[in-house]
């Protein structure tokens, strides 16, 4: 029988690799990890039961996840042999086995306590042995699930596979409310990426962690960030801090601090500032870095490709201009309006960003502007239509000399009992439409999507809440839906596709985020 050569082997059981455990550093590695085996799994389970040759090369691949959830009971997930290990028992036997070759193959563990485990009683010698055994670990994730100090059993984990790691390019951390051995990290060569997720972020003295890339700093548990913290990440090139979508006050504020000399990355090229609710916004962060840019006489944002920005206030808008100015060359922008006066009538109508995108202008090919709060009554109809004509009066001043591809608008309206859909609404959309379905305006677009989410506050929502949903889904939104795809027909036509409309009800102010469901109630 013909067989094949051990390259082209190696090179199929590699691809299918890849695929069935790709690990970018944007994944989110608290939700995005796969819980059951996908295709490309099953592929290479299948390529191991081929021959002996395949098995070789297949086998390591089957065991480069370890994911392990610590709770009332201790269980061990693999899943991706022939043989599932189902608890950490059998984990144990394996190791002590012959089959030795597992501990080297292990490349990613996940540790979750559900339940708060290990803090009750110690994780027991056995199963702490055998998860301490991994010469090869690139990924480390601990997911504790709690608000308690670090661990023994997660010191013991950041000892093992942190400090002085050569291998190691992926870590995160999760509900680590207490000092997190920040110092350490700087031992580990290769760490590239590192995700802290509902952790207390505090400033710390110590050596650069020169290696990080790519920083995650996302459902922020500080009442104040210290923004030295940033300084010791000097190589970075993609920055995110997001604070909790559901946070309510106290909010968090950023500290610049005093006497940090040292200076942060000046070489970002994704930058994520959307931390809606906080009270002094993104400006102290773009200032932070501006000021310490000036000292070394760069710019601070020259390098951004990707930027998505939250402005809640004027100053942040007036440092969205600001960072433009650098000169970035943008391949995307995104912009939240977290405005608290959105319902008075600030916010997006004041977006006039052409000259600050001069230099974006051959490269900005994403645009997508999110208005998450627009309250919509016969007083303020003006606000909405406002928000719709600096949108067209923005697309107007990039028009002719711009190579957007892909453009996104998303708007949430709130509205009470006397709510209508003024014809003047449908008029305005009809001149975005009319601008973006000229070719020589925008000739490489592609795609355009709108999405508008009715949220209908009433006094008395009746004994049957849920009829007053289907009511104006039937009725009043297919009506707007049917006059916006008249509107956006020869748009369509031009696209050679529908321009994407998506539109959803919901009832309660409870379905609107913490900060927003605030500002409603004070603003009622």
């Amino acid at each position: 029988m013909p067989t094949l050569p051990v390259e082209l082997v190696d090179t199929i059981v590699n691809n299918l690799a890849e695929e069935a455990h790709s690990l970018a550093p944007d994944s989110d590695p608290f939700e995005d990890l796969p819980s059951e085996r996908n295709e490309a799994q099953d592929a290479l389970k299948e390529c191991s039961a081929v021959s002996q040759g395949f098995m070789f090369l297949s086998r390591p691949h089957l065991f480069r996840q370890v994911k392990v959830k610590l709770g009332h009971h201790l269980g061990f997930i693999s899943g991706q042999d022939d043989r599932p290990v189902q608890n950490l028992d059998q984990l144990v036997r394996v190791l002590d086995s012959n089959e030795r070759w597992l501990a080297s193959a292990v490349r990613e563990l996940y540790v979750r306590d559900e339940q708060h485990f290990q803090y009750k009683t110690r994780v027991p010698d056995t199963y702490r042995n055998a998860l301490l055994q991994f010469p090869n670990l690139e990924a480390l994730v601990i997911d504790r699930r709690s608000s308690f100090s670090v661990s023994d059993f997660d010191q013991e984990l950041l000892d093992t596979y942190v400090h002085n790691s050569s291998t190691l390019t992926f870590l995160a951390l999760a509900e680590f409310t207490g000092p997190i051995p920040f110092a350490s990290f700087s031992t580990a060569a290769n760490l590239e990426t590192l995700h802290l997720k509902g952790c207390v972020i505090q400033a710390f003295t110590g050596p650069v962690l020169s290696a990080v890339k790519h920083l995650y700093v996302l459902d922020l548990s500080n009442d104040v960030f210290p923004l030295s913290f940033l300084s010791h990440f000097p190589s970075l090139k993609t920055l995110c801090i997001d604070e909790d979508y559901d946070a309510t006050p106290p909010q968090m504020v950023f500290d610049a601090g005093t006497g940090d000399e040292r200076c942060p990355s000046l070489d970002l090229e994704k930058l994520h500032l959307s931390a809606g609710p906080m009270t002094e916004g993104i400006h102290s962060v773009i200032d932070y870095f501006q000021t310490k840019a000036t000292l070394k006489g760069q710019k601070a944002f020259a390098s951004l490709k990707e930027l998505t920005v939250g402005v809640s206030q004027d100053a942040d808008l007036a440092a969205l201009k600001r960072m433009l100015d650098d000169g970035p060359r943008l391949h995307s922008l995104i912009i939240y309006d977290m405005s608290p006066g959105a319902d008075q009538g600030a916010g997006p109508a004041d977006y006039d960003l052409d000259e600050h995108l001069v230099s974006s202008h051959s490269t900005l090919k994403t645009l997508s502007l999110h208005i998450p709060f627009i309250r919509f009554s016969p007083d303020a109809d003006g606000l909405y239509m406002t928000v719709v004509n600096n949108l067209y009066a923005l697309l107007h001043s990039l028009a002719g000399h711009n190579v957007i591809e892909n453009l996104n608008v998303d708007i949430k309206l709130v509205f009470d009992d006397e709510f209508a859909f003024p014809p003047l609404a449908i008029a305005t959309w009809f001149r975005v439409a009319t601008i973006l379905s000229t070719h020589p305006s925008f000739p490489l677009l592609k795609d355009v999507s709108l999405g508008i989410s009715f949220v209908i506050e009433r006094e008395d929502y009746g004994s049957n809440p849920r009829t007053n949903i289907d009511l104006f889904e039937r009725g009043g939104m297919q009506d707007i839906k049917v006059q916006l795809e008249s509107v956006f027909v020869p748009l369509s036509s031009r696209l050679d596709r529908p321009v994407q409309l998506f539109m959803s009800t919901s009832l309660a102010i409870s379905y609107l985020p913490g900060y927003l469901r605030e500002q409603m109630e004070l603003s009622a």
